[in-house]
């Protein structure tokens, strides 16, 4: 008996096709044992003639891969938060995360002991980044996490939100707090594309700083990537009326607002934020992702994991899945 391999999901979507139209083609021609043999030759001719029209149509078929991102603010360790503080809320968090099964994580405000336990409890997860207090293990994080199996590890920095980027723990304009970006450069072994994973953290005083921010994150994405396929995510601790969101979001940036984007006109504002308690007052929407054009969003989505009146978070995970073909 004859075998053959299926290299990947386009050669299989392919072999589909294939049968599909030549079952088809089969049916229509057992149809023509009682013809007149001139009429029965026009008709043979004219399934061949369709088939290969269909194949022309659908031969460049090509398998539909999806990108999942998640943009969680997890809330720093610290016993001022009594019943929601990190050592209760750990374990909830972690499931969460592996029920969703996203691709890549940008998370923001990890401190160490934070970081290490959610290492350790997504195995299937490599990370990159560094506390942004000194550059190694102080201070918070804003690491970017990414399925080891999927992704293979290109290069990765760090840059602080500062007139000095590199300089470790420098504190940019009129913020409150150093401020990091972490990043990353990898290839998708699904897509066969080569993809930029920057996440970050604004200061949530500064109105200077945020918006220097953002030119300065648009101008390091530009020399880094040079035009290649990026993804954002980030408590930019603004609504979307701000002025640094509008510099993210409108040209001359070249990116986009996911939630923009997967909405389009049914857009709505989802808060992101909305502490330990459900007061609505001082809820907002501050938690983002961020692409280039070369990404299409299928699907946007706040997810509200808290159960029980148990907060995960002070935040709300966001979530978007993004459409790819596969090479």
């Amino acid at each position: 008996m004859q075998t053959f391999r299926l290299k990947s999901k386009e050669t299989l979507a392919k072999y589909y096709l294939w049968h599909s139209i030549s079952q088809s083609a089969k049916f229509r021609l057992s149809k023509l044992k009682n013809m007149d043999v001139t009429i029965k030759h026009k008709v043979i001719v004219f399934i061949a003639f369709t088939s290969i029209i269909q194949l022309a149509f659908y031969g460049n078929i090509q398998a539909q891969e999806t990108l999942k991102v998640m943009s969680w603010n997890i809330r720093l360790d610290t016993p001022h938060d009594g019943k929601f503080a990190w050592d209760f809320r750990k374990e909830k968090f972690v499931a969460f995360v592996k029920e969703q099964k996203a691709d890549l994580l940008g998370f923001q405000e990890l401190l160490h002991n934070q970081l290490t336990y959610t290492a350790d409890h997504l195995t299937e997860y490599s990370w990159f980044g560094v506390g942004r207090t000194d550059g190694k293990m102080a201070g918070e994080y804003s690491p970017v996490f990414f399925k080891t199996e999927r992704f293979d590890f290109l290069q990765g920095g760090n840059f602080w939100l500062s007139e000095e980027p590199e300089t470790a723990g420098s504190k940019g304009w009129d913020a409150a707090y150093e401020r990091i970006v972490s990043w990353v450069q990898l290839f998708d072994k699904n897509s066969g594309d080569t993809l930029w994973f920057f996440n970050t953290h604004f200061d949530h005083i500064g109105e200077e700083a945020r918006k220097n921010s953002a030119l300065l994150i648009l101008r390091k994405i530009n020399e880094l990537t040079i035009g290649q396929t990026t993804i954002l995510t980030g408590d930019l601790n603004v609504k979307p009326d701000n002025e640094a969101y509008k510099m993210m979001s409108n040209p001359p940036s070249l990116l986009f607002d996911s939630r923009k984007i997967a909405f389009g006109s049914k857009m709505y504002e989802q808060n992101t934020f909305t502490g330990f308690d459900d007061d609505p007052s001082n809820d907002s929407l501050i938690d983002y992702i961020f692409h280039t054009q070369t990404l299409q969003p299928h699907s946007y989505e706040v997810f509200l994991p808290n159960t029980d009146d148990f907060y995960y978070s002070d935040h709300l995970p966001v979530v978007t899945v993004f459409n790819l073909n596969t090479k």
